[in-house]
């Protein structure tokens, strides 16, 4: 009891006569990511106390939070599998699992936000990937929405060229992306469970069909666009990294139908 009352009193101190409750709402800033390349990645994050406690093996006592997060617009929202406030120091541990990987226990959460609560409302620390570890840091503040902001960043219409690289032959290509609700699952080696649902139709020359499998990495913006055939096999793959400063698109198409690779440059139209 007396541990509760002392515990209490630090809390005061540092979140003021609100309390643990002055922790909850939404916050927003970026992530600083640094695994293979430098980028800064939008996000946001929020939490409710459950107004509940938990205690470790050690016997430190911790809040338990509710939380979730969006990722660069419109990558999530996704529920935290466990969120934990030492209120003491306003420690937090953010961690997600991929619910359809079944995980958990002693492995590593695929994606894992570690850091501390500042007295001017910012909450810094650092990224960790199940995969790749210690992936970068990140820093947000508390806003005054009361629900995240979201925006459909990779809908859009992106025309360019696509270059064989054997013979440097071009053609003239067009590739359109569009939300149509719901969700895809991503593969095994994405740290987050899906993509929101997207359609995808291309144009090449003078031939134009639809891709049926759209995945977006959105810790990397990587996205992957492909027509898979009745038995799940990818006939026509495009691999394509965003560029947030002017929208455009470049990287590689390969699969069986394209024979061999080509280059692609894409600039956004809208």
């Amino acid at each position: 009891m007396l541990k509760m009352m002392l515990l209490g009193l630090l809390s005061l101190s540092l979140f003021g006569s609100s309390g643990v409750h002055a922790f909850e709402g939404v916050y927003a800033g970026q992530m600083h990511l640094k695994d293979g390349f430098e980028r800064d990645i939008p996000l946001q994050v929020s939490f409710i106390n459950t107004g509940e406690t938990m205690v470790l093996p050690n016997g430190e006592v911790r809040q338990v939070l509710q939380g979730s997060f969006l990722m660069d617009g419109e990558g999530g929202p996704f529920s935290f599998s466990n969120v934990s406030l030492k209120i003491e120091n306003g420690w937090i541990e953010m961690k997600y699992y991929r619910p359809s990987l079944e995980v958990g226990g002693n492995n590593p959460a695929n994606l894992r936000f570690f850091g501390t609560f500042q007295e001017d409302g910012t909450i810094l620390g650092n990224v960790y990937s199940a995969t790749w570890g210690n992936i970068g840091s990140f820093d947000v503040r508390k806003s005054e929405r009361s629900s995240f902001s979201s925006q459909n960043t990779y809908d859009g219409t992106w025309s360019g060229t696509l270059e064989q690289l054997d013979n440097s032959e071009k053609r003239d290509i067009v590739i359109s992306i569009s939300s149509i609700g719901g969700v895809t699952q991503t593969p095994p080696d994405y740290e987050t469970d899906y993509t929101p649902a997207k359609t995808a139709s291309i144009k090449i020359g003078a031939v134009q069909f639809r891709l049926n499998r759209v995945h977006i990495d959105y810790l990397r913006r990587k996205l992957v666009l492909a027509y898979t055939d009745n038995k799940d096999t990818d006939k026509l793959i495009f691999e394509l990294n965003y560029n947030p400063k002017d929208g455009s698109l470049s990287g590689i198409q390969s699969g069986v139908w394209a024979g061999k690779k080509a280059r692609v440059v894409l600039n956004r139209k809208n």
